[in-house]
Formats: structure tokens, sequence, C-alpha cells
């Protein structure tokens, strides 16, 4: 998602190959823009979740968004710039849905941190890589607790790295 704080750095870095685009609000509104000072006002004012742009060298249409709950850049080459909205609002609706499947099944809960755990984080020189990785573990344990050892254990043996204890 585009934020107040990060937005002209964004609009800043994006400039060069688009000419204009269109902010893409949360229930699928386009509001149209052009990459200049107008521009970085009308990007700075809205609260967009993603943003459909054009190319000028490729002349196409890409869409772009932030997912809130883990970070991750989802960008994608696109037809139309109603189309790139569908796909924004599309992605973030499932990651809405995942999370909420996640909080109520710790199970799925425990199988989605595994499969993203920083297993060697202990290792790193860099102290937040570090409290990182056991601020992740601290949560797996409490979640394995919550389920039964034996699905834990079958988890922990499809998912950990050889060396790797199970904690319950």
């Amino acid at each position: 998602m585009l934020n107040k704080s990060n937005v002209y750095h964004w609009f800043n870095t994006k400039i060069k190959p688009y000419d204009r685009g269109y902010l893409v609000l949360e229930d699928g509104t386009l509001i149209p823009f052009t990459y200049d000072f107008t521009g970085t006002v009308i990007v700075r004012d809205t609260d967009a979740v993603g943003v459909v742009h054009h190319s000028t060298i490729r002349d196409s249409w890409n869409a772009e968004t932030t997912c809130p709950h883990t970070c991750a850049t989802h960008r994608v080459e696109v037809d139309t710039a109603a189309e790139g909205a569908s796909f924004i609002t599309f992605v973030l609706a499932e990651a809405d849905r995942e999370v909420a499947a996640l909080a109520v099944d710790p199970v799925l809960r425990a199988e989605h941190l595994i499969t993203r755990m920083d297993w060697y984080s202990a290792m790193s020189d860099d102290h937040g890589v570090w409290a990182a990785g056991e601020r992740r573990m601290r949560e797996l344990r409490h979640v394995l607790k919550e389920i039964t050892p034996e699905k834990a254990r079958l988890l922990w043996e499809a998912h950990a790295p050889d060396g790797f204890i199970c904690p319950v």
C-alpha cells in the first residue's frame, strides 16, 4: 500500500519511464494522475492501495501494490488500467483472507511460520536479523504448543532443516 511517508520517494523513483497512471483506492476506484509536480500532490493526498501506470518505453500498463501484512511488493504487466485495479484489489483481498484463516487455524499458522522461518538468523552479525529470528522462533514455539504434539512433529520434520530439534 502506498502511504504518505514513502509516497514522495516512490513517486520520484518511478518517474522516468512512465507518463501517466492511476491510483487505485481500496474499492477499486481509479484516480488519474500524470508524472509531474501536480501528480505528486494528488498521490500525497490520497490513501491509495496501489498504482497502475503506463510505460511509454514499452507501451504497456503495470500494476503495483504492497501487501500490508507481509510488506511484499506485487507487480504485474496488464492490458488496461481497469485490469490492473482488479489485480490489486484481488491480491489485497487474498492477503486479508489468508490473514483471517491464519488467525483461526493454529495448524495453518504453524505451517505458515515454519515454512517462512529464517533458520540461520542466530548466526547473523546483524542484531536486527538475529532479534527478528528470535521473535519468530518464540512465536513458532507458542503456536506449536497449541496443536497436537504429533502434528507439530510432522510439520517440523517436513520443513525444518537437519539439526534443529522440535521444541514440543
